[in-house]
């Protein structure tokens, strides 16, 4: 009679959904000097071929260094390889931080005209420490970004809508080689220039912020019932991870549980 009045519980679903049927993920990339990939690239006549890429600063500039005209501009590099071409990219943005010094290159300056700036989708391979002027890798212009003029030397320019950079690297991972960043108008004297990976305060480093789609998950399972034992399936849409409370006090973090009760009864589970 007991085993018969445990056979009948009636175990009441308590569906929890995790994550709305509209879902969305965050996705943070503030790497530091080991984990970043950012380089100057140098166009003064000495320095075109010269590497850059162990430096704190992200340049884009066009000035005279000891009298001497050349162009400066910066590249960087996030690792988007976690994100694979079926994602769903809701939104993007980049946020750079103004270099915090007046010493080296300088500060954000339209001496001379507008020092609005154009990020670009980077489409051929470089490396962090050898890329040079000459060598510089190939750009386009598909929806490229503008980070607008500034008389602030200090103007940081936090979510700078790359969405659409972003959407053509998450679509053609093998033209996805990161972002150029330059002078609209490369003409003396004007400049912007931000912080790298590798400068010594973490919070400067450049940030790409990445809002993705996610499934919807939906919680579900199948249950086999023997005695007091119950053996819990799993039966739910994308999930990531689970918790199963039992009704009786027990919790499991496990899949596919099996869980003891100690009297027949009704449980919400």
């Amino acid at each position: 009679m007991y085993l018969k009045s445990f056979k009948s519980i009636l175990f009441s679903f308590f569906l929890l959904f995790v994550i709305n049927l509209f879902s969305q993920d965050t996705i943070v990339l503030q790497p530091g000097s080991t984990e970043g990939k950012d380089a100057i690239i140098h166009g003064l006549d000495t320095c075109m071929n010269l590497n850059f890429g162990n430096n704190e600063q992200i340049p884009a500039c066009a000035w005279t260094f000891g009298g001497v005209p050349g162009i400066v501009r910066g590249i960087i590099e996030f690792d988007l390889s976690s994100i694979s071409t079926s994602t769903e990219i809701i939104s993007a943005k980049l946020s750079l931080y103004a270099w915090d010094k007046s010493n080296s290159m300088g500060q954000h300056s339209m001496l001379s005209g507008s020092n609005t700036c154009e990020i670009r989708r980077v489409i051929s391979p470089w490396e962090e420490m050898s890329v040079t002027w000459n060598n510089q890798p190939n750009t386009t212009t598909q929806n490229q970004a503008t980070i607008p003029e500034t008389n602030n030397p200090n103007q940081n320019y936090l979510d700078i809508d790359v969405t659409n950079l972003i959407v053509d690297m998450i679509n053609d991972p093998i033209n996805n080689h990161g972002f150029l960043i330059k002078l609209k108008t490369e003409e003396h004297y004007r400049r912007m220039n931000f912080c790298s990976s590798d400068h010594e305060n973490s919070d400067l480093h450049p940030k790409l912020e990445i809002i993705i789609g996610c499934e919807a998950t939906i919680a579900d399972f199948n249950t086999s019932i023997n005695d007091l034992i119950v053996e819990f399936t799993d039966a739910s849409q994308n999930p990531d991870n689970w918790y199963w409370d039992f009704g009786d006090g027990g919790f499991s973090t496990q899949q596919n549980p099996m869980h003891e009760y100690s009297s027949a009864g009704t449980y919400n589970v």
